[in-house]
């Protein structure tokens, strides 16, 4: 097959997959791009460096992979479903069989798809909004350095929760972890027609570019992060009484005193910073 074959309009989609027995399923998420000039927006809002290879997260019928392929970079992408795996094996993988490396399993076991454990790579995905949260945890705990830049396409819901400021009630672990480790860059609404079939909701493309320093969390700060925002209506004075020793405790409300926070601020007020410096005070004990 040749990779011209690959659909970029919604009626080529839907024969594309009715040809494969394809029945999109809103469980995986499988509202596929199908808009060449929203395809190709993307793209130029990506600015993708020509010097890193691009891990791609459910590249579905390859509507991002082959432009990606066709301007010479290396693809890892990872894809859960074996037909579509199929699919892009017979088309782009023989068309560009050195440079698309393409894993069949889950992004949440795989987050950065088969990519090396070392080496520079950009990030480039329309992520299905199921997998988002639990796929930012996987990539925001990965070995593997992290990519540079991160470049999403989510539903309104999803980009929202990771651009949330502090007192905004969307705001939460996914925002702070998200911020510690990424600057935010541009920000596109993306409209329902670019995609077939249309989701039900609006979606938003996303660039954020790698901090110089990224700080991360590790699994037992991001355990009681969260534990702390289960009592967001609840003072962050109460919530530490309930999660941490008196020790830490007390060092924890002197560094949100010195931080300018009173008494009565809650967990969702504290700025990613802020945080960020709390669990360093805390590992340094």
């Amino acid at each position: 097959m040749n990779p011209s074959a690959i659909p970029a309009s919604p009626s080529s989609v839907r024969a594309r997959c009715a040809d494969l027995g394809l029945q999109p399923s809103r469980r995986r998420g499988q509202n596929f791009l199908a808009d060449a000039n929203w395809i190709a927006k993307v793209l130029r809002v990506a600015e993708l460096p020509a010097d890193r290879p691009v891990v791609e997260i459910g590249p579905g019928l390859g509507a991002l992979t082959a432009p990606l392929l066709a301007a010479g970079l290396e693809v890892y992408a990872v894809e859960s479903d074996r037909r579509l795996v199929r699919w892009l094996e017979d088309t782009l993988g023989r068309a560009y069989p050195d440079h698309l490396h393409l894993l069949t399993g889950d992004a949440v076991e795989h987050p950065q798809a088969a990519a090396p454990l070392s080496g520079a790579r950009a990030l480039l995905s329309n992520l299905p909004f199921a997998i988002t949260s639990p796929w930012l945890d996987a990539l925001l705990t990965t070995p593997a350095p992290l990519p540079d830049p991160l470049v999403l396409i989510l539903q309104e819901e999803g980009a929202a929760r990771l651009r949330a400021a502090p007192g905004r009630k969307d705001y939460g672990p996914s925002a702070i972890r998200a911020q510690l480790a990424y600057e935010a860059g541009a920000s596109h609404p993306v409209p329902a027609a670019a995609f077939e079939p249309r989701p039900g909701v609006p979606s938003r493309l996303l660039r954020w570019s790698l901090q110089p320093e990224p700080r991360l969390l590790t699994p037992a700060e991001v355990r009681l992060l969260r534990s702390l925002f289960r009592h967001r209506r609840k003072t962050l004075a109460s919530a530490l009484r309930r999660e941490l020793p008196e020790s830490l405790r007390e060092s924890w409300e002197e560094h949100l005193r010195a931080a300018g926070y009173d008494d009565r601020a809650r967990p969702a007020e504290i700025r990613p910073e802020d945080w960020w410096e709390l669990f360093v005070a805390a590992r340094a004990r």
